[in-house]
Parts: structure tokens; C-alpha cells; sequence
């Protein structure tokens, strides 16, 4: 290829390094609003600027016109990239949203390639003219269909972008309008100089429009150094300032306010008349919260009457030099008021602990106590000082019962409930019975520490001990009575028993025997009750067999081949129930042997069942059975009458069966004549 050197071109090389060099600081900074579409809108500029370089340095016209072509790549894109730019800049992404942006480069993207086919239809370039001039060979280009409607495109997307830029100029706070207006001046030049190339005006034998951009380059790379365009830039602003709840002020080193939000403005009364105002005079409060030296910092401050605020303010460093304070207030009104609410309940509630006769105490999830009330300190002694050096609960107990204290804590914080006895241990070592219940604090649903009382058994253990012993006292009574109310029993007994052996009259001895029965089973329960540790229940099981077995001895010359068959469950039952029932056994079971058996065979069943809070008691034989002229209700036989009179006292129903066999069958209740005196 040949070469022609010219100045022109070394100016547009110059241009397309400068412009690679703003890509890459573009680059750098592609998080910031704006910085990527600039890094691409570089890069085409410096590829705008290369080959132009390469066209006017080429001394063929076949060579010139495969530069040119290149060149259309970077002439139809920078457009549509700088509008992109603009509205990143200026935070109007809305209105092409990103999978539309595709449609900019629809245009761009046929013009290049009508570009690159110019022979075939001359769309692009309807004649070229070439020219000798005393830089080497130019070319003056026609502009066909394509080319002015890619142009006229261009210059749509360049004004919407100024237009953008020049709305954002006028809307954005002082501060920044120097930034806006550097970039509104960067995008005029390039769009003015094209408009210069474009009406046939230039003074240049080449598209000037590269040097333009560079131009615009260098001054966008004046405002990210010398206003740190791309570091603050107004959208920025706009996101932090407009969109932030909480009210945001910025200061120069100087304490001037720089900028303010509107949350803040409504927070602390200030508006754009305070904007480079010193804001000590601003704001009455500010001794109270300016740095004084400080690096950063957090405060709480009452403004405004009643409001409160808390303030976090940090330096802002630009270039590694200071630049200002970035303060920021969050109203906490409502939050002063609720913590004053809940000193105000906590104060109520430790008043209220303070005055219980119980310790009371809270501990962290390693059992050291956060809390204790006051009568807590009398109680073992301990003081305020004790607990702020780490007292842990496991110390008011004695040691050896400290590791089943461990396990109920675990226990506690696992969300069980506990209530444990412990031997109290005070500070001066000395001991006293205590009870300890702790229930777990849940935060958020999670078991963190836990909360509790302890009380001082010492006088109901005393209590207990002197109860214990009345209750001894009272048992070896209860023996002793039942004891001798035995001993008198069966001495009526034994009187009976020698009065029937010394009487002629049977009908007077038999009245003896039966009489001797029934005080017999009153004496058996007696004595029963005397070696039992439970005074107050009776085992029938136990009872019934020994009473059925002395029956059949005292009437062994006609019992010897009657068998008694027992079931009974295994019930117990107070001295009232007991009692009765034992008497009407022992007259039915008596009748039985005297009457039921004629030839001295048989057998008598006794059952004892419990069944739905009823107990049942059956008592029959397979002897000859009743006669049928006689009514057992009816009866004047003794043993029938006192059956009937305690099944009565019993509150029972009594039914007799006759069939096949008779069979006495009562359903009772315990008696309680506790209750049954106290209903009457």
C-alpha cells in the first residue's frame, strides 16, 4: 500500500489515542451511570479517528475507499452510543428499555452495509471526485439516500441527547450544574462541526467530525478530573437524594452545606436558600453534633422540640485529599418514644419484683445472672457489684448439687418449664432449702436466656418435719386404737364362743355362733388396719379370704366338705365400706353353710369386681336354694335383716337370683362419710 504522509493524519492518530485513552478511564469507572455506553462511544471514535487517519494516508484511491467504508462503522454508531450515554447519565432508562436497544443500531447497521456495496447501487456514494491537492490525493465524496437518511438519524439521536443534558442542566442544584454544563458544552462541538462538514462549509478536504469528538473527549476527561464527573455525577444524586428515607446533607471542609435532600429539608427546616450557608447558623443544635475532630461518628440528638434524630456523619475523600462530611439523620421519634415506654414498663415491673418476698432473677444462655431483686440480695447476701462481675446462677447452690442443675438449665433453654428443689448456698457458705422455677426468654422464637423465681423453703420444711411427726404420732394412735378395739372384740368373742359352749339351749348356742361371726369380721378388720402401714384403705382380697376361712372353721362340724371359691380384684377400701360389707358376707356365707347344704356338700363363691366406678359384690352357693314362699325382703330371719339394713348403709342395690342357684348380688360405691355427713 502506498503511503502519503500529512499532517492531517498524524492529528487524527493523535485523536484516536487520546480517545483509547478515555476508554480505558471510562472503563475503569463502568459501575457509574453513563461510564459504559462512554467507554463504547470512545472506542468508536477512536476507531473513527484510525481510519480516517488510514484513508487520508492512502495514496490509491482503491485503498482510500476501503478505509472510508471502515469509516462509516464508526460514523453511524457514535450517534446512537451518545444517546445511550445521555440517558444513563441522566437516569431516563425507561424509556428504551434494554432488550429494545437493539432497534437504535437497526439503522446504523444497513447503512454500513450498503456502505460496504457501494459499487453495486451507489446508495451510499452516487460519485466520488478525486483531487490533488499539496497534501497528496483527497476524495470529495457525494452523499446519496443512505448516507443523508443515516445522517438526518444521527442528528435526531445528538439532539434528543442535548436535549436531555440541557433539561438535566437546568434542573440539577447548583453544585453540579458546572458538570452538566461542561458535559451540554462537549456534546455541542462535535454536533456543530458536523453540521459545518454537512452543509458543504468545512475548510477541510476530511470529515472534521473526528476531531470534534476528541475535542468533546478532552473536555469530559477535564470534568472527571477537575469535577469528578463520572464519581459524582447528577443521577447519583438524584438516586441517593430523592429516593433515600432518611435525611442526607453534604458539607464542605469548611462546614458549608453543599447539598440536602428533601427528606431533610422536611426533617431540620432547610430548602436551597441554605445550600453554601455555614450550618452552624443553619441548624441550633450543630456544637452537638460536629465532628470536633472526630473521623466519623453516631449521635443522638433532639431537634425540632419533641423529634429526635440519630446522626452518622463520615469524611468524603476525593483524590486521596479531603473534601467534606456526608451527614445523614434518621428520624427516631417514634423509637425514643417506645424505648421511653419500655424504661417507663421495665421500671414498673423491677418495682413491682423489688417488692415480692421471692428472689427474682434473669440470666444469659450460660446462666449468668443479668438481674436479681432486691430481697435476691438479702436473700443470699450477694450485692449489684456481684452480678456485674459474672455471678452465675449454679452459685447459690450448694456444689454437690450443681450438675443436676446444669441439666435443668439445658433443659430450660431447650424450652421446658422447671421447678426443682436445691439446697441454697449463701455467700457466707451457710445453707437452706429453696425451690427454684425458671421458664426460658424466647427472642424471635429462638430460647436465648431464661427467667425465674426462687423461694425459701426453710419454713415449710420445718412445717413438714413437724407435720411428719404429728402424722406419726397420730398413726401409732390409730394403731393403738385399732389395736385394742381388736383386743375388746375379741374378747367379746371369746365370751361368746364360752357362752355357747356352756348353753343347752341350740337355738341359744346358734344365736351365740352368729353372733360371734359378726363381731369376728369387725375384730378381723381391726386388725388388719393395725398392721398395715395405710391406715385408711383395706385390701378385701386379702381381708375376704381370711374372713370366709374362719367362718367355715367356726362351723366346721357341718363345712368340712363345703368349698369356698374366691375372686376378688385387687381393691381397697376405707373402714366405712369395708365394715358393712364385711358383716353382709358373713351373714350370707353363714346362711349358706347352715341351710344351703342338707347333705353337707357344696359350693359357696364369693366375687368382688370393680367396674365403671361401681363395685359389685356376689355372693352364691349351688345349694338347695330359697324356698319359693320366701321373700328375702320380706324375711324375719335376723342375718337377712341385717343384710338388707346394710346394703342400706352402704347406699347399694341388693338383688337376690334364684335360679338354679341363689345368688346375692350388691352394687355400691365407697363410702365417704366425710362428704355423705356433710350432705346430710
Amino acid at each position: 500500500m502506498q503511503i502519503q504522509y500529512t499532517i492531517y493524519s498524524l492529528i487524527l492518530i493523535a485523536c484516536a489515542i487520546i480517545s483509547l485513552f478515555l476508554a480505558w478511564i471510562a472503563w475503569k469507572r463502568r459501575g457509574v451511570y453513563g461510564a459504559l455506553y462512554l467507554f463504547l462511544l470512545f472506542i468508536m471514535v477512536a476507531e473513527l479517528s484510525l481510519t480516517g487517519a488510514m484513508e487520508l494516508a492512502s495514496a490509491d484511491l482503491t485503498m482510500k475507499l476501503f478505509w472510508a467504508k471502515l469509516e462509516y462503522i464508526g460514523i453511524v454508531t457514535v450517534a446512537p452510543l451518545w444517546f445511550l450515554f445521555a440517558l444513563d447519565y441522566t437516569q431516563n432508562q425507561e424509556v428504551i428499555k434494554r432488550p429494545r436497544i437493539i432497534f437504535l443500531f437497526l439503522i446504523p447497521a444497513a447503512t454500513i452495509y450498503f456502505a460496504m456495496t457501494n459499487e453495486m447501487h451507489g446508495l451510499v456514494w452516487p460519485f466520488i471526485t478525486p483531487i490533488i491537492t499539496s497534501q497528496g490525493l483527497m476524495i470529495i465524496y457525494g452523499h446519496g439516500p443512505v448516507a443523508i437518511t443515516s445522517t438526518i438519524y444521527s442528528y435526531i439521536l445528538m439532539l434528543a441527547g442535548l436535549v436531555l443534558i440541557g433539561q438535566n442542566l437546568f434542573r440539577t442544584s447548583p453544585i453540579y450544574q458546572r458538570q452538566a454544563m461542561m458535559v451540554f458544552t462537549a456534546a455541542l462541538i462535535p454536533f456543530i462541526v458536523n453540521s459545518f462538514y454537512s452543509a458543504g462549509i468545512s475548510p477541510f478536504y476530511f470529515d472534521p467530525t473526528p476531531l470534534a469528538l476528541t475535542a468533546s473527549g478532552i473536555l469530559i476527561l477535564w470534568s472527571i478530573f477537575g469535577y469528578k464527573l463520572l464519581d459524582i455525577m447528577p443521577p447519583a444524586y438524584k438516586s441517593l437524594f430523592y429516593s433515600m428515607q432518611n435525611a442526607v446533607m453534604v458539607l464542605d471542609p469548611q462546614e458549608r452545606i453543599m447539598d440536602i435532600n428533601p427528606t431533610a429539608g422536611k426533617l431540620l427546616g432547610l430548602d436551597n436558600s441554605s445550600i453554601g450557608k455555614d450550618i452552624s447558623q443553619e441548624l441550633y443544635f450543630w456544637n452537638g453534633i460536629s465532628p470536633n475532630g472526630k473521623k466519623d461518628g453516631k449521635i443522638e440528638t433532639k431537634i425540632k422540640g419533641s423529634k429526635w434524630a440519630e446522626v452518622q456523619f463520615t469524611p468524603v475523600f476525593q483524590g486521596g485529599l479531603f473534601s467534606g462530611w456526608i451527614y445523614i439523620f434518621e428520624d427516631i421519634t417514634n423509637r425514643k418514644r417506645s424505648e421511653e415506654l419500655i424504661i417507663k414498663s421495665e421500671k414498673k415491673y423491677r418495682e413491682l419484683a423489688d417488692l415480692l418476698p421471692q428472689t427474682v432473677f434473669e440470666t444469659d444462655m450460660h446462666a449468668n445472672l443479668t438481674f436479681m431483686n432486691v430481697y435476691a440480695f438479702e436473700m443470699f447476701g450477694y450485692s449489684p457489684n456481684d452480678i456485674k462481675n459474672g455471678l452465675n446462677i449454679l452459685e447459690l447452690i450448694v456444689e454437690e448439687e450443681r450438675s443436676l442443675s446444669r441439666g435443668k438449665i439445658n433443659d430450660v433453654l431447650l424450652g421446658q418449664v422447671s421447678g426443682d428443689e436445691y439446697t441454697g448456698q449463701r455467700r457466707n457458705k451457710s445453707k437452706f432449702p429453696i425451690i427454684l422455677y425458671s421458664n426460658p426468654i424466647v427472642n424471635n422464637g429462638v430460647h436465648e436466656d431464661f427467667r425465674g423465681i426462687i423461694i425459701d423453703i426453710s419454713d415449710l420444711k420445718d412445717a413438714e418435719v413437724e407435720i411428719i411427726a404429728s402424722l406419726k404420732e397420730k398413726e401409732v394412735l390409730l394403731q393403738e386404737i385399732h389395736h385394742r378395739v381388736k383386743n375388746n372384740m375379741q374378747i367379746i368373742s371369746s365370751l361368746l364362743s364360752l357362752q355357747a359352749n356352756h348353753t343347752d339351749s341350740e337355738e341359744a348356742t346358734e344365736v351365740l355362733k352368729e353372733s360371734r361371726g359378726r363381731v369376728k369380721s369387725m375384730a378381723m378388720i381391726h386388725e388388719k388396719l393395725y398392721h398395715t402401714h395405710n391406715l385408711s384403705q383395706l385390701n378385701m382380697e386379702e381381708y375376704l379370704n381370711n374372713l370366709v376361712r374362719d367362718i367355715l372353721r367356726s362351723y366346721s362340724n357341718v363345712s368340712s366338705n363345703i368349698t369356698a371359691n374366691i375372686d376378688v380384684d385387687e381393691i381397697y377400701l376405707n373402714i366405712d365400706t369395708a365394715l358393712p360389707m364385711g358383716l353382709i358376707v358373713n351373714e350370707l356365707v353363714s346362711n349358706s353353710i347352715k341351710h344351703a347344704f342338707p347333705n353337707g356338700n357344696g359350693i359357696i363363691t364369693i366375687k368382688l369386681k370393680f367396674t365403671e366406678e361401681e363395685y359389685i359384690l356376689t355372693v352364691s352357693d349351688n345349694g338347695v336354694g330359697l324356698p319359693d314362699d320366701i321373700d328375702p325382703f320380706e324375711s324375719s330371719s335376723l342375718g337377712l335383716k341385717l343384710v338388707i339394713s346394710l346394703s342400706i348403709q352402704l347406699d347399694g342395690d341388693l338383688s337376690v337370683l334364684k335360679d338354679g342357684e341363689t345368688s346375692f348380688k350388691l352394687t355400691f360405691k365407697e363410702l365417704n362419710y366425710s362428704e355423705r355427713n356433710a350432705r346430710e
